[in-house]
């Protein structure tokens, strides 16, 4: 597996900064995972940004790591109502990046310019959102996932908490928050028993009720109940979501299997999941050989209705012109006619006396020569 790249690791590092610093000051979870996401997105419209000259000061990606942490938890904590002070936060971290330090005095030239390189970066932070405050976070999502399939409590916790893991990897704003609330649900149930001696049993649903073997495939164990620890309406959920589903899971195995350590547990259990997932994609994937050696050609799409009985009248008019040449047979449909399009209507004179009034001046003139 590819190593992590040095954009991934410096992105890595701006995050651990985020969740360690922001739950020292007391930040909720969902804000720090909007202050993750709000890096990433700002960083990859940086690096794709068209003209970098016009950019004032560093990109995000390029600052030091917490000029960057601070921009994004002062955004952060602004789209979900938990913002602080800016100088607040300049002191707090002073004191986070230099322990045991005298304070920090915040109206000194230094911190100035401190304070300016930070506003640059939350310029940037605001652009790359488009000012737009609300962000696309998966928590909900989840939530309401697990309550309408019935999963348990612990297999939803944990899906939380990987669902929060993410955010300190890009892929976050390349997976849409649905398909990504599916990949982290379906791979907690495989690998939340990664490590323990025995096999899971199965678990009962909140409702009290075991799942049926029905519900589960049996041409491959993918779905089987006792291997993936999904309640029956969840695996339901998630066999017609397949087509999001495993690109999602392919691109956050990508990151954990390289951020999980070769001894732990979960790496072997990650490794096999993907094993599964490719040989469950090449198998449902369509090739050129199973359809002949040719590939299918989509038909163009079909036009859009007609709403207007104008242009009804003329569209069938012209795709079955009546022959001028043939009469027309005893019962048979009679020529589409027309209708009549009612112009403007003219300008009538107001009076009687209008129309025999005098001409203009000049009218008269010319009319004498």
């Amino acid at each position: 597996m590819a190593p992590l790249s040095s954009a991934d690791r410096q992105a890595l590092a701006v995050c651990t900064i985020i969740r360690d610093f922001g739950r020292a000051l007391g930040f909720p979870l969902t804000t720090l995972a909007a202050a993750q996401f709000l890096f990433h997105l700002t960083a990859a419209r940086e690096r794709n940004r068209a003209v970098p000259g016009l950019r004032e000061g560093p990109p995000i990606d390029r600052a030091p790591s917490m000029d960057a942490a601070l921009a994004c938890l002062l955004v952060a904590g602004k789209v979900h109502n938990t913002a602080k002070k800016l100088r607040d936060l300049m002191v707090r971290a002073y004191a986070w990046t230099h322990p045991g330090a005298s304070d920090v005095n915040p109206e000194g030239e230094r911190c100035q310019r401190w304070r300016l390189r930070i506003i640059l970066l939350e310029r940037q932070v605001l652009e790359a959102m488009q000012f737009n405050f609300t962000l696309p976070l998966p928590f909900d999502l989840l939530i309401k996932i697990a309550k309408k399939t019935a999963c348990t409590k612990a297999l939803t916790f944990h899906a939380w908490t990987l669902l929060f893991d993410l955010f300190q990897h890009r892929v976050v704003t390349t997976v849409p928050p649905l398909h990504l609330t599916f990949a982290a649900l379906y791979l907690t149930a495989r690998t939340r028993h990664a490590g323990e001696a025995a096999t899971p049993v199965e678990e009962e649903r909140e409702d009290g009720e075991a799942p049926s073997d029905d519900d589960d495939d049996p041409t491959t164990d993918l779905w089987a109940w006792k291997k993936c620890g999904l309640p029956s309406p969840a695996v339901r959920l998630l066999k017609t979501q397949m087509a999001h589903m495993l690109p999602a899971c392919h691109a956050v195995l990508e990151y954990l299997i390289a951020v999980t350590n070769s001894d732990d547990p979960l790496f072997e259990a990650y490794r096999t999941v993907k094993i599964d997932l490719n040989e469950i994609q090449s198998s449902t994937a369509p090739t050129s050989a199973a359809n002949g050696g040719t590939s299918a050609v989509l038909s163009p799409p079909p036009p859009p209705p007609v709403h207007d009985a104008y242009t009804a009248a003329v569209a069938a008019a012209v795709v079955a012109p009546p022959s001028p040449y043939t009469a027309y047979a005893t019962g048979s449909p009679a020529p589409p006619v027309l209708p009549v399009r009612a112009s403007a209507p003219t300008r009538r004179p107001r009076h009687a006396d209008e129309m025999d009034g005098p001409w203009p001046k000049r009218a008269r003139v010319e009319a004498r020569y």
